[in-house]
């Protein structure tokens, strides 16, 4: 985790100049490596709006502390946006950050990038299981890679894309994601069984579609049991989200599948409107028709005033599929359906692969010639290094490489930072 937090600074150019403000919460891994342990790392302020994300706290912070750097998850910058009072705030210090923990959909980012002053915002993708970044864009990346793809590897991991087979596809072709290196878990606390059906050969399989292009840059498809099947194709709802989130009436949408007697699966998608925006069904399929697919176009579409989210904001799509699922169906064994699908979120990145796939020997490498590799600690997702330990490895190892002074913790209205000095 330490080792993957310097990296994350590097890709940020973070420094002991720079304050980062951290809304996203400090138990998750996006809080802990992404944000404390990144500043740590170099020495950057951390400034915390508020014990809970609140959009006009964390503007307020950034705006008050001259943050120079913001984390968030997309709906997070979504209610910043979205803010009533979103232009009274002086946001112009901003520079980098990042913005993880969900698809970040294209055009959020182009917001964020122009309204915000975030010319230099960075994606990060990973997961828990991975400690947790594997691929981050850099903020010398062209901003068309800044908006559309999660950047490159990271340093000294490997990658790989492979089909139901274990076989590696071709160059820009759709297959899960397989990641291997040090930053790999080694287990899941007291369950070696799915520990075996995750990590194979090293191989952490996370479960995401995804491609790679010829440059390296990787596009995050989707989730694999995300995916749906209508009359024999296949659908990735993220690109269909991507492409409603263009409609100016639209804040927020999310698409599944739900069962059809004729095709087996159709499209169905929940919508958040702006405030004070009203739209139809028919409205929302005629802006998709000639532009998508006909067979991608939503046939079912229902507005909500919000979608189900977890604690750190990400969207709970197995609601949305279940609460979707029983308006067609009889109440029998709806309790069910809920149970089941709340246990399948509950191991995340848990997919059943079938027993005896040959594993492809075809991979991406990342490696810094000279670059000083210290030692970095393999930990389970219950993690087993305490962050007081892993923030004191840290600075051992900072203090290694620079010979510098740290200043004292500074209180602010926000909470507790401190900048590392000359």
């Amino acid at each position: 985790m330490v080792n993957n937090a310097r990296y994350i600074a590097m890709a940020m150019n973070l420094s002991e100049h720079d304050a980062l403000c951290i809304p996203v919460p400090l138990y998750h891994c996006f809080g802990m490596v992404l944000a404390v342990l990144a500043c740590v790392s170099v020495g950057a302020n951390m400034v915390f709006p508020g014990e809970a994300f609140d959009p006009a706290a964390t503007l307020a912070a950034v705006a008050e502390e001259q943050c120079t750097a913001l984390h968030g998850v997309p709906t997070m910058f979504i209610a910043e946006l979205d803010h009533p009072n979103f232009a009274s705030y002086d946001l112009s210090r901003l520079r980098t950050g990042i913005m993880a923990g969900s698809p970040c959909p294209i055009e959020t980012m182009k917001k964020v990038v122009s309204r915000m002053h975030l010319s230099e915002i960075t994606i990060a993708y990973g997961m828990t299981e991975t400690s947790p970044v594997s691929f981050q864009s850099s903020i010398t990346d062209p901003l068309d890679k800044r908006t559309t793809t999660v950047g490159r590897i990271q340093p000294h991991l490997e990658v790989k894309i492979v089909d139901p087979l274990g076989n590696i596809v071709p160059v820009g072709e759709t297959g899960e994601l397989c990641t291997r290196g040090y930053s790999v878990m080694q287990g899941y606390w007291g369950d070696e069984e799915k520990t075996r059906e995750s990590i194979v050969d090293g191989w952490m399989h996370t479960g995401d579609l995804a491609t790679i292009d010829a440059e390296g840059y990787c596009n995050i498809v989707g989730r694999l049991k995300d995916m749906l099947i209508r009359g024999g194709e296949n659908i990735y709802p993220r690109e269909i989200e991507e492409f409603l989130f263009r409609h100016p009436k639209i804040q927020s949408v999310q698409v599944f599948g739900v069962p059809d007697a004729k095709y087996g699966e159709e499209v169905c998608a929940w919508v958040v409107l702006r405030s004070g925006e009203q739209a139809t069904a028919e409205e929302i399929q005629q802006f998709c028709h000639g532009q998508i697919a006909h067979y991608k176009v939503p046939r079912y579409i229902r507005f909500v005033d919000e979608l189900p989210m977890t604690v750190t904001g990400k969207v709970q799509k197995f609601v949305d599929h279940a609460r979707a699922h029983d308006q067609r169906t009889p109440a029998a064994g709806r309790q069910d359906r809920l149970n089941r699908a709340a246990r399948e979120s509950q191991s995340g990145s848990i997919i059943d692969k079938q027993k005896g796939c040959p594993q492809a020997a075809l991979l991406i490498r990342s490696d810094i010639s000279g670059t000083k590799f210290p030692h970095t600690a393999k930990t389970s997702t219950r993690a087993q290094l305490h962050i007081k330990d892993a923030i004191l490895h840290c600075a051992n190892v900072w203090q290694d490489e620079k010979k510098r002074a740290w200043s004292p913790l500074k209180t602010t209205r926000y909470g507790v930072s401190a900048r590392r000095q000359k």
